[in-house]
């Protein structure tokens, strides 16, 4: 969900995570082209075959959400969510940001409790999943709290330097309890 350009699905191929089918969701058509370039064979002939089934059948994420029980039935159960809910109404930078009051800003609790309603149907039948939620780092309180609701649990702050050449602070809702950071040694 919120899949970007794909950063997500390339640290699960580089930690080796074996893959059955990625269900790609981003509405951007920029990062939906690199993604697609970058890993569906169909879309680039001149890829090497991954084995992965990779579905790109949806870009909002509103269809999912809508469409729940036509999803896990196609695609469930599911083991890993990954996502970066659009950020501007978090970031610092934006002067008029409302924060999950605002229009993008309301996407990241209801990715939380979309994760939720994805560990609680019944086609996920009590099977165990994971998720990985970003957003920028903000402070305002009574987002955090609804946010923490909807996760259930409170976000790990890590700066990406710590394991890449870019320097920038962002929060991690995760259900990895053991949350281990490779560091970036150059």
């Amino acid at each position: 969900m919120f899949g970007g350009i794909g950063s997500g699905l390339v640290v699960l191929k580089k930690l080796q995570i074996a893959m059955k089918k990625v269900v790609h969701v981003d509405i951007d058509a920029v990062a939906q082209h690199v993604v697609r370039f970058k890993h569906d064979i169909t879309y680039n002939e001149r890829l090497v075959p991954d084995d992965i089934e990779h579905v790109f059948e949806y870009s909002m994420f509103e269809d999912v959400v809508e469409n729940l029980d036509k999803f896990m039935e196609q695609h469930g159960p599911i083991d890993i969510i990954l996502g970066g809910p659009p950020c501007s109404d978090f970031s610092q930078v934006n002067a008029v940001r409302q924060g999950s009051r605002g229009s993008t800003g309301k996407l990241l609790p209801e990715f939380g409790r979309f994760i939720n309603c994805v560990r609680n149907h019944p086609r996920q039948a009590g099977r165990p999943l994971f998720f990985l939620s970003e957003n920028v780092i903000f402070k305002e309180f009574d987002d955090m709290n609804e946010i923490r609701k909807e996760y259930g649990v409170f976000p790990v702050s890590i700066d990406a330097s710590r394991f890449s050449p870019c320097q920038r602070k962002r929060f991690y809702w995760t259900s990895v309890s053991d949350l281990y950071i490779v560091y970036y040694t150059g």
